[in-house]
């Protein structure tokens, strides 16, 4: 992980769960935060993810009990997902889903991702199906670099024709913004980009090239 040499976590998101604007936020809010177009991510899960219990999932930074995947668990579009917190958290309900694993640790830390990397090598060998990364305000002021880095890691880990869902990180305005562009216009397995509104805390979506395309 060479995007991650160098990171220092900002003073001020040491301990960054009870830091965040909101904390254990529903799919719905997902949504309703992104400042997508409504209903486009409601139709893009449909189109290219679908309901199927061979769907898995990844919410890194996904709030102490993960509930945006749980919902997603619950309506049949993911058979199994992974939740990563800062800190375990988690209420003894949610530590009995089976179909809802675990991994703590800060995500400037390399071992972090080799746990998820592990964790998906196991329940997830042909990719996930969708990763969401949507902390509403945390983890906004790293080096644009290691956005980069962590962006083109998620997408090699996304199945093909699988979708990401991203806050954009207010580091990556500016120069920042043209450094990721860069990256990902050289990738050739990506089929489409979205982007919401131009403003603090919105998302993209991007959709992988699919096996058939």
């Amino acid at each position: 992980m060479d995007f991650l040499k160098g990171e220092q976590r900002p003073e001020e998101w040491v301990g960054s769960d009870d830091d965040w604007l909101s904390n254990d936020s529903s799919f719905n809010d997902y949504v309703a935060y992104s400042l997508l177009p409504k209903g486009l991510f409601a139709r893009i899960l449909d189109k290219h993810v679908g309901e199927n219990t061979e769907n898995v999932g990844l919410d890194l930074a996904g709030g102490e009990n993960g509930q945006a995947l749980q919902d997603l668990l619950a309506a049949g579009i993911l058979g199994r997902a992974l939740l990563t917190t800062y800190k375990d958290r988690r209420s003894i309900a949610t530590k009995y889903l089976v179909e809802l694993g675990h991994v703590e640790g800060d995500l400037i830390r390399p071992t972090t991702w080799q746990k998820i990397i592990n964790w998906k090598h196991i329940y997830a060998p042909h990719g996930f199906a969708l990763i969401m990364h949507r902390p509403l305000g945390a983890l906004q002021d790293l080096n644009p670099s290691t956005y980069v880095g962590a962006a083109n890691l998620l997408l090699n880990m996304l199945r093909p024709g699988g979708v990401f869902f991203s806050e954009i990180p207010g580091a990556l305005y500016g120069s920042g913004m043209t450094l990721m562009c860069r990256s990902l216009q050289e990738r050739e397995d990506i089929a489409d980009i979205m982007v919401g509104e131009d403003k603090l805390l919105t998302s993209a979506l991007m959709v992988k090239t699919s096996d058939e395309q």
